[in-house]
């Protein structure tokens, strides 16, 4: 009784943490060992065509180590949380769980990390003293004439 509370928005929450961790679990081992083959849950084979080739060239950071790409999620938080990016973009650990689902679908391998080092670096940077700055002010009015 005491685990799953009444309140149904306590126990959505719990959820959607729970399903991160979850979702998360194979970003953990490739992050400490700084290899994607360290997941335990084993993404589907790489292919060689002349698509996957071209992708990898468009898509550069996708070939990043794990622990440049938790790094990388790191210092996105510290810079969202130390510039008004804070007020507009903020989104909620169910979001992270809903990108890890979706990369794991589509045996991706570079969003877990990143995310991992996005969620996992809020509370050291507040630690640290990294400070919401106060709500910004846009010099611009907007009225709508009829």
């Amino acid at each position: 009784r005491r685990f799953w509370p009444e309140d149904g928005a306590v126990r959505a929450a719990r959820l959607r943490r729970a399903l991160f961790f979850v979702s998360s679990a194979n970003a953990v081992p490739c992050v400490l060992c700084n290899d994607h083959s360290a997941s335990p849950w084993h993404m589907l084979p790489e292919r060689d065509d002349k698509r996957t080739l071209i992708a990898r060239q468009l898509f550069y950071f996708a070939r990043l180590r794990p622990r440049i790409l938790f790094t990388v999620g790191a210092c996105l938080r510290a810079l969202q949380l130390t510039t008004p990016l804070h007020h507009v973009f903020d989104p909620g650990v169910g979001t992270g769980a809903g990108l890890n689902l979706l990369a794991l679908f589509v045996g991706s391998r570079w969003p877990a990390p990143l995310l991992l080092g996005w969620a996992g670096s809020r509370r050291p940077w507040v630690l640290l003293g990294a400070e919401k700055p106060p709500p910004a002010r846009l010099p611009i009015t907007v009225r709508l004439q009829d």
